[in-house]
């Protein structure tokens, strides 16, 4: 009976010998007996790499036994993770001109993942992810153009502006301007096409009508004479989107789109508490695996794309540091970042062992900071304030003695 990788259960080992590339990878085996059979067994196989045995079995002397490594790597599989940030004075300041970078750190063993971090309790909303997929009249998909962002995050409800290159919303049916909404399941919430146009009489014009309305999704097409420049709204939106559009084009090589998002929203936050851990410290420089920036543009969010294994198959681990402000150290700046991740209090990571969708959330929470200290042993600002406290007590005891005097 054979056992595993065909070698018969009742064989015994004669011998271990080893290849070496100076050697050709090559080994001679003398003095052998012809009456019997031979097998060999490889041992310790080079990660990401599969065997295969060849035996020649001629009972000649001149047989020849091959071993073959083929490379055979595991399949790495991606997911898209949400990196979404929210700040504690956002509903008074919307931070438009200001960027924060992020370090995303990655390991196999999960007790590389540091225990001791800041994090916050209470919740906080995690939006809806909202994605744009633009076809042409002949089924093709639209490129887009510009350095806009291909994802937003929203929050309920939200306004995209676009405008079309070479191509426009024709009257009549789905193929020349089609209109989907589609949630994360694949169920379509909202489907309709540009109508003939309609007499408004509040506006005194004619206005583009619409085959059907929903309370998700409505289309605006301010210029009757210019429809490819529109208006999209979105309403009452719970969960991530789609948007599919379908645009009347003469050629599709030479067509594109551009969005521009308005209106976002923030994430509503309950009971956000900062809890920060003094023992907290950087992550080591031998788990970083890349690193991204988030602004304005995109409504402090962020679909990032993830490896769940490597190539022998073991899943990752992953965590977020954010790294600075404005280009200044996150010990240093006035806004300090707090984590959770998957809205848990008691996760520290991105685990791809886990199946469903995951997400990272950061508050940078406004905090007074006196700075860095001088690192030239300088004396800093507590004796001056003392300074001024003394000099404070004695023009006041200064002051009443004088007016003692006068007194008397």
């Amino acid at each position: 009976m054979n056992g595993d990788n065909g070698i018969p259960t009742d064989c015994k080992l004669i011998k271990t010998v080893s290849l070496e590339k100076s050697k050709n990878w090559t080994v001679t085996l003398d003095g052998l007996d012809k009456d019997k059979y031979y097998y060999v067994l490889e041992k310790n196989i080079p990660d990401g790499f599969g065997v295969t045995y060849t035996y020649s079995n001629n009972g000649s002397a001149t047989g020849f036994d091959t071993i073959v490594n083929t490379k055979n790597p595991q399949k790495v599989e991606n997911m898209d993770v949400r990196l979404q940030k929210a700040w504690s004075d956002g509903d008074s300041n919307t931070h438009t001109n200001d960027k924060v970078t992020f370090n995303i750190y990655r390991s196999t063993n999960k007790a590389d993942v540091p225990e001791k971090y800041n994090k916050f309790t209470g919740t906080m909303d995690k939006g809806q992810n909202v994605k744009f997929r633009i076809l042409t009249s002949n089924g093709a998909e639209m490129a887009q153009n510009g350095s806009f962002a291909s994802e937003y995050t929203m929050y309920g409800s939200a306004k995209f502006s676009f405008t079309l290159n070479n191509a426009w919303l024709e009257r009549g049916d789905m193929k020349y301007s089609g209109v989907r909404l589609i949630n994360s399941s694949g169920d379509v919430l909202a489907e309709f096409y540009r109508d003939r146009d309609v007499w408004d009489g509040d506006k005194n014009q004619s206005v583009a009508s619409w085959s059907a309305s929903s309370k998700y999704i409505s289309v605006s097409v301010a210029d009757l004479y210019n429809s490819s420049k529109f208006t999209v709204d979105l309403s009452d939106i719970t969960s991530d989107v789609t948007v599919e559009l379908t645009a009347k084009v003469n050629d599709d090589s030479s067509c594109s789109y551009e969005v521009t998002a308005n209106e976002l929203g923030t994430p509503e936050k309950t009971n956000v508490t900062p809890v920060p851990n003094k023992d907290a410290i950087p992550s080591g420089e031998v788990f970083l695996w890349k690193q991204i920036t988030l602004t304005a543009d995109n409504n402090w969010s962020n679909a990032v794309s993830l490896e769940k294994n490597d190539i022998k198959g073991n899943k990752y681990y992953y965590w977020f540091e954010e790294t600075d402000v404005n280009g200044q150290p996150i010990s240093t700046s006035s806004y300090k970042a707090y984590y959770r991740y998957n809205g848990s209090e008691n996760e520290n990571c991105i685990d791809m062992t886990k199946n469903g969708d995951q997400y990272v959330q950061v508050y940078n929470n406004s905090e007074e900071t006196l700075g860095e200290l001088p690192e030239t042993g300088g004396m800093g600002v507590i004796p001056f304030v003392a300074a001024g406290g003394t000099v404070t007590v004695a023009a006041t005891l200064l002051l009443v003695t004088k007016r003692r005097k006068k007194t008397l």
